[in-house]
């Protein structure tokens, strides 16, 4: 993976091998699936009443490539996939033809030492690395075309070990040790006359990496002189080959990707977040485009590309990675984010045609702990703005490697984190599919109900109907909400349907929680569509505002953990002759368990005296007796630690006695917090002046 493709570990991204061609095949990883159908729909925003669905629905039927735990598939071309297999020492490397009635295998083998696996495939030449006798991993080539086909062993540069990362037509590349122990990038056609392994060089430094070939042109990235990463092409064809620096000086870049002119990748300044580029090589100036980022976000990379679109992934401003698709020969190009399947992150690893495949974290997990996220296989649609989750069994996670026309390969990982290799196919249906309106509904705690919204695309005449399930997930069912399963059912001509969840409001200070929502078995023709899962977000209503006063600015605060609407336990009071000016402070502590918006208001000024509210020098009189008050962000305290500057907002009273005040009478002030997510979430506190004379 390019070092500008972003740091996907929150995704618990595998590591995958380059580029090969059009697609960005992957290496090691394979799935476990069920016969099963996922559906490919437009992304939806939320269905209305009454709004047009479409008649046609895409739908991913998933394919168990039918060789148990532990096998892998990582790439396709056509209908050959090629992965692995359980095999004697590790694993034997593999191809399936997928053109028949039922998947067909045949057992590439290996190189002496077992353990093999095929990573890339283009026509009918399969590559991929595999122990030797000695132990060390060389290389391998396997025509699945010839009349006596072997595992081809293609060596390395005089060192111990290589890796084949790609193969186009008949050259396959990777990079591989020489006799003093540094990876070179090299070619090897096994189509020449005297097939070798060419060693492709450096530019100026002692290492290089080839991730990708189309035709007779390598790219990939090399240490360059001043010990930084540089991409480069190399064309075999050339009169004079040599590896050529498609670098900007003083800059970082990676190459991870080719298609025809088309050189993809990242690029950056030394010690700076990097961009995704293209470069295309037959312009008249050939220079690095920079496609730039999602969202304000710092960072993307390329990461595959086919013709005009190129796929990859960006930070988004919230810091959340997402993958991408960008079309060089739009008349207006633009990075177009593809979103993700209801959670936080997504993914791109390959890309054929328009259509992008990868994986992206599904509703009610927590951003605050993606580590243990769980993510499914999708495929996008870019000319169509369509997303679909290749469905994965409960509780398994899956992961789309590769691409090619209407087929996706990958793998579906069980608990146990053992991969099954899999297969997609994807097809056009006007069959009735039912998904959620969208991804993710919201409610507030101290709403007794939330509506969730299901609709029915494609063919609307028949009578069908659905099971939904409400179950826990950071959310407690039967303590937060109203647990079970039950079912709808669409009448002949209804396309949506609705179904309330039970939500128990408490005392108890917590964050927002997630309820997890599924469809699921449906029945009369029926079948699922995107999204079938989502997620139900409990707002978080508990979280409470503190607010203390003071005579002082630092010491002698009354009202800590006293909420009420009164100021009874939170008041203090001073004494002034008519004409004077008594200073109070008031604090605002966040309560709850996450940074929360707080509002804060002060009550007008009493008959013949004056009462104004600042921040520091600032005078907020104004905005504190708003409609909209004044806002601002608290962080949560820390029971364990002295309050930080984040944990509480102050406010300074500064009350003045008029002339013709009465003797004894008092001149009271109120502050009042609220917490924004709800308005009964308040606390008042009072500052009282007594006019004495």
């Amino acid at each position: 993976m390019s070092e500008y493709a972003l740091n996907l570990k929150a995704l618990r991204i595998r590591p995958a091998a380059a580029a090969v061609g059009r697609r960005h095949p992957s290496v090691l990883f394979a799935v476990l699936a069920l016969a099963a159908t996922a559906v490919w729909a437009p992304r939806p925003t939320g269905a209305a009443s009454g709004t047009t669905l479409p008649a046609e629905t895409w739908t991913a039927t998933v394919h168990d490539l039918g060789l148990g735990a532990d096998s892998r598939a990582n790439a396709v071309d056509g209908t050959i996939v090629v992965g692995s297999a359980p095999g004697r020492i590790g694993g034997t490397a593999v191809a399936w033809d997928l053109s028949g009635s039922s998947p067909r295998m045949r057992d590439l083998g290996d190189l002496g030492g077992g353990n093999a696996t095929a990573t890339a495939i283009d026509g009918k030449i399969v590559v991929g690395q595999s122990a030797a006798a000695d132990g060390n991993f060389h290389p391998f080539a396997y025509d699945l075309g010839a009349a006596a086909p072997k595992m081809l062993d293609l060596g390395t540069l005089g060192g111990a070990q290589a890796t084949a990362t790609a193969v186009g037509g008949t050259v396959v590349t990777g990079w591989a040790e020489n006799a003093k122990g540094d990876n070179h990038p090299f070619a090897y056609d096994v189509a020449a006359a005297n097939p070798r392994m060419v060693d492709l060089g450096v530019l100026g430094g002692t290492s290089a990496v080839a991730r990708a070939v189309d035709g007779n042109i390598v790219v990939g990235t090399s240490q360059s002189a001043d010990g930084g990463g540089h991409a480069f092409v190399y064309d075999l064809s050339a009169a004079t080959p040599r590896m050529r620096d498609i670098g900007t000086a003083g800059q970082r870049s990676d190459a991870t990707a080719i298609s025809g002119p088309q050189v993809v990748g990242g690029f950056g300044p030394v010690g700076s977040d990097g961009h995704a580029f293209a470069y295309d090589l037959r312009a008249a100036t050939p220079r690095m485009r920079d496609l730039g980022t999602l969202g304000g976000g710092p960072a993307s990379g390329a990461t595959a590309v086919d013709g005009n679109i190129v796929a990859g992934n960006a930070d988004r401003s919230s810091g959340h990675i997402r993958a991408f698709a960008y079309d060089l020969g739009a008349s207006t190009p633009r990075m177009q984010g593809l979103g993700t399947l209801g959670g936080e992150f997504s993914s791109a690893d390959a890309v054929s045609g328009k259509v992008v495949v990868g994986e992206s974290t599904i509703p009610g997990q927590s951003p605050v702990d993606p580590e243990f996220v769980d993510s499914h296989a999708f495929a996008y649609d870019v000319g169509r703005s369509e997303m679909v989750d290749l469905d994965t069994p409960e509780g398994s996670e899956s992961r789309a490697f590769d691409v090619d026309g209407d087929i996706v390969v990958g793998n579906i990982y069980e608990n146990s984190g053992n991969p099954q290799a899999t297969a997609w196919i994807l097809s056009r249906t006007t069959r009735p599919a039912i998904r959620f309106s969208k991804f993710s509904y919201r409610v507030e705690e101290d709403v007794p109900t939330a509506t969730v919204t299901v609709t029915r695309a494609g063919d609307p005449t028949s009578e069908v109907d659905v099971f939904y399930a409400v179950r826990s997930n950071s959310a407690n069912g039967g303590e937060d909400f109203g647990d079970g399963i039950s079912n709808v059912t669409f009448a002949p001509g209804e396309t949506e349907k609705s179904f309330t969840v039970s939500v128990f409001n408490d005392s108890v200070a917590e964050g927002a929680e997630t309820v997890w929502l599924e469809l699921f078995q449906p029945e009369g023709a029926a079948i699922l569509g995107t999204p079938r899962l989502a997620g139900l977000v409990i707002e978080a209503s508990d979280q409470q505002p503190d607010a203390l006063v003071s005579t002082r600015p630092s010491a002698g605060y009354v009202g800590e953990n006293i909420y009420n609407k009164t100021g009874a336990g939170q008041t203090r009071t001073l004494s002034a002759r008519r004409g004077q000016k008594r200073v109070f402070y008031v604090r605002v502590y966040n309560d709850g368990t996450v940074p929360n918006a707080i509002t804060v208001r002060g009550s007008a000024s009493p008959p013949r005296s004056t009462v104004r509210y600042f921040r520091g020098s600032t005078n907020v009189t104004a905005a504190m007796r708003s409609t909209a008050g004044l806002t601002f962000q608290v962080q949560p305290v820390d029971p364990e630690n002295d309050p930080s500057p984040e944990e509480f907002r102050q406010i300074r009273i500064e009350t003045t006695v008029g002339p013709r005040a009465g003797i004894g009478s008092l001149k009271p002030a109120t502050v009042t917090a609220n917490w924004t997510g709800d308005g009964t979430r308040t606390d008042v506190v009072r500052s009282v002046v007594k006019v004495v004379r």
